[in-house]
């Protein structure tokens, strides 16, 4: 027996038993092309220092095709950036501290809070690019390693073997060193 699939704008269309509240709260969800505020843009914080990086390329180390842009992504994430106040001892922490102070400060006071009559929106603005939040040395130390990572990558990207080290041609990495 064929089974008929349900017509392609019933496929997407919100459940019947919705109560109010939910249906206006999906629809809400669903209206980002329609409105001005609430879209989820990725949104970009810095601490302000000249070598600080907000954008990371290993994170989309498994997106090959993005490689060609992240320069792009880097530098235009930067120069978007909002500038955070750190307090005066922030570079003499701990990394991990650091990150966690960051993150806090941005949460505390610049992330945007939206409340839809009455109802908070919680997570509605979770698409963010942070301070890695390193002291100029560590971001020299930061940088240097990324650029080695984006090579290796740039590097494999037409291979089609997974062997040992199907991701770096070089001699001299730790990942040789076994």
């Amino acid at each position: 027996m064929a089974v008929t699939p349900a017509p392609r704008d019933e496929l997407w269309t919100a459940a019947k038993g919705l109560s109010p509240r939910v249906r206006k709260l999906r629809d809400e969800f669903f209206s980002f092309r329609d409105r001005e505020y609430f879209r989820n843009e990725v949104r970009a914080y810095t601490t302000g220092a000249p070598w600080d990086f907000v954008f990371s390329p290993h994170n989309w180390g498994v997106v090959p095709e993005t490689f060609v842009f992240l320069p792009a992504f880097s530098d235009s994430l930067l120069a978007m950036a909002e500038r955070v106040e750190v307090p005066a001892d922030f570079f003499e922490r701990p990394v991990p501290v650091r990150r966690a102070v960051f993150f806090n400060l941005v949460l505390e006071k610049h992330l945007p809070v939206q409340i839809l009559d009455g109802e908070l929106i919680v997570g509605g603005q979770f698409n963010t690019a942070l301070s890695r939040a390193l002291a100029k040395p560590e971001a020299a130390e930061w940088r240097k390693a990324e650029d080695t990572f984006v090579k290796h990558v740039v590097d494999r990207l037409g291979q089609t073997h997974l062997g040992r080290d199907w991701w770096c041609s070089c001699t001299k990495c730790a990942h040789h060193s076994s």
